[in-house]
C-alpha cells in the first residue's frame, strides 16, 4: 500500500530521526516545515533541515572549519566553538570514558591520571596541548561581554588554536 501513497507527513519532536528520513528520501519528493509558535496561533514555515538538523558537535566543527579556511568577522562564536568541540570529539571517540557533565578541564585530569591500561593513556602524549587550547579557550567561554571579546581576541591567535584544535581531532 505504501507504493500507491501520493504524501506522507512526518511530525516528530526528534530531530535525529527526522534528519534520518529526510536523509533516506529523494530529494525532488521533499520539503521540510515546521510549526512554530506566533502571537496567540501556530503557523508552517519552511525549516532549514541542512542546517538546523545538524548536530551541536557538527555545527562547531563546521564554524572552526569555516573560520580557518575563509576567516570570520565575528570571532566570538569561533572561539566559544573550540572547547565544545574537542568535549564532543572526545566523548564520542571514548565512549563511556566521559561523563556529558565533564568539562574539557575535567577530561584532561582524567587523561592525566588514566594508568598505562586504559583507553585514555595513549591521549598523555597530546596533555600539553589539551592544556593550552582549554587555557586559551577557557577564558572567552563563561560570561564575558561579546564587546570585549571582540576587542582583546587576535584573529592570528586565535587561528592559530583553531587549527590546533582541528588538529587534534584530526580535522586537518
Amino acid at each position: 500500500e505504501a507504493k500507491r501513497s501520493r504524501q506522507v507527513i512526518l511530525l516528530s519532536h526528534d530531530e535525529e530521526f527526522v534528519q534520518l528520513v529526510w536523509d533516506k528520501v529523494d530529494t525532488s519528493y521533499r520539503k521540510s516545515l515546521q510549526i512554530v509558535r506566533t502571537a496567540g496561533s501556530s503557523t508552517i514555515i519552511e525549516w532549514d533541515i541542512e542546517t538546523e538538523g545538524q548536530s551541536i558537535p557538527n555545527q562547531d566543527h563546521d564554524t572552526l572549519v569555516e573560520y580557518v579556511r575563509f576567516g570570520n568577522a565575528d570571532k566570538v562564536p569561533v572561539v566559544r566553538a573550540v572547547r565544545p568541540w574537542i568535549e564532543a570529539w572526545l566523548r564520542q571517540r571514548y565512549v563511556g570514558e566521559f561523563s556529558s557533565e565533564d568539562s574539557l578541564g575535567k577530561m584532561i585530569a582524567k587523561i592525566k591520571t588514566a594508568n598505562e591500561e586504559a583507553k585514555l593513556f595513549g591521549l598523555q602524549v597530546s596533555i600539553n596541548e589539551l592544556d593550552d587550547i582549554n587555557d586559551f579557550s577557557t577564558e572567552y567561554q563563561h560570561g564575558e561581554e561579546t564587546n570585549k571579546i571582540k576587542q582583546t581576541l587576535d584573529d592570528g591567535e586565535l587561528k592559530a588554536y583553531v587549527k590546533r584544535a582541528l588538529k587534534f581531532t584530526g580535522s586537518i
